[in-house]
Formats: structure tokens, sequence, C-alpha cells
């Protein structure tokens, strides 16, 4: 029933068609969020990074908004993350969420295979659904793996800035890097709700 009011709230339509990496393909969503002059940050000597950090919250705001990512009391379902490359808007969410799909089950599962196989040390082997492997199933894996694929298959030599609306848990901050990794080793800076950049290369945290 919330679900349902949320949707006429937002205009909702189910017939509206997206791709694969979270595009609604008749709107033009997918397309870069510029902010309006109301929405910029009234910072004084406005950085680059506050106003990209204030335009991916309002990204994945409105991502949430038309997916009705929210509970009935308003609150964030799931984990929401946003990221550009070759100028186009590239959204991950986490396995829980509704938007998850089959083709991100696939690239999850086999992107957890192949670090197991590699990495033995790293990941768990026993069980492998538990910690940290999970993390391939969560909004940063997922939005580097359709970024990824919104590349041709690689993020080889690119640079990325992801912005993600809740912390990082710890096997994300484990296993990040070795993703990094299997798609080609490119620079990426985590942003989190404390605005902290974390980036990766070559497999490690930099900074």
């Amino acid at each position: 029933m919330h679900r349902h009011a949320r949707a006429l709230k937002y205009n909702y339509n189910p017939a509206q068609l997206r791709d694969e990496i979270g595009r609604w393909t008749d709107t033009g969503a997918g397309q870069r969020v510029r902010l309006t002059s109301s929405d910029t940050p009234r910072l004084g000597p406005r950085s680059k990074l506050a106003i990209a950090i204030e335009a991916a919250r309002h990204a994945i705001k409105l991502f949430r908004d038309r997916n009705l990512l929210r509970d009935m009391f308003g609150q964030k379902e799931g984990t929401v993350a946003y990221t550009e490359v070759n100028e186009v808007a590239i959204y991950g969410i986490s396995s829980d969420s509704p938007e998850f799909r089959d083709r991100d089950v696939v690239a999850a599962e086999r992107l957890r295979g192949d670090l197991i196989a590699k990495y033995p040390d790293d990941m768990a082997r026993e069980n492998v659904g538990q910690r940290p492997n999970d993390a391939v199933f969560h909004a940063e894996t997922t939005t580097l793996l359709r970024a990824a694929r919104e590349n041709g298959g690689s993020l080889a030599g690119q640079s990325l800035e992801v912005h993600v609306d809740r912390p990082m848990c710890s096997s994300c901050d484990r296993i990040l890097p070795l993703v990094g990794l299997e798609l080609g080793d490119p620079t990426v800076t985590f942003i989190g709700p404390s605005r902290v950049p974390k980036t990766m290369r070559g497999g490690v945290w930099v900074k």
C-alpha cells in the first residue's frame, strides 16, 4: 500500500523503460545531473569537490525517488551509489534492492568466483556467502561493474568518483581494491556521507 502511495506521489510509471545500468531510457536520466543555482552549495569559494558531492547527492535522491527506494516512513532502503563514466551517469545498488537485476547477480557471482581463485587469503573459501565476500553484492561494487559494462568491459585508465549514501562497510573496505584490480585497475575515489574521500589504486588504498 505505501509503495503504491509513493508511486502516485512521484508519478511512477511501471511501463517506463530502463536499461541494465538503471537509466530511464525515455526521460534522459542517465545523463549527467547538473545543479541549479539554488542547489549549489553556499561555501564561499566553491571547491570542485564540494560541488561534485552536492550534484551526486541530488542525483542519488532523484534515483531513490524514481525507484521508490524508501520505506513507508521515508527512510532509505538499501544503499545507492553514483558515478559517471564517459559522461554517462551510473547508479549502483545493493542486492537487497528491487533494482538489482539478474545481470547484476550473474556479474557479482562471477566476480566473487574470480576473487576467490586469485586471492584465497583475502576471500572466504568455505562459505562463499559470508564476509567479506558479500562486498561483491554491495552498491559500490555494483556501480563499478555497471560502469565497466558501459565502458566496454573494463575500467582500465579511468579515474572515477563513486558517491555512496551510506558509510562503507568493513567487507568493502577489504575487498574493493581487489575488485578494482579485476576491472582494469582504475583510480577510484569513494565519497560517503562523511564527505571524506577514500581512494584506491594498484590493489590498495592510497589515501
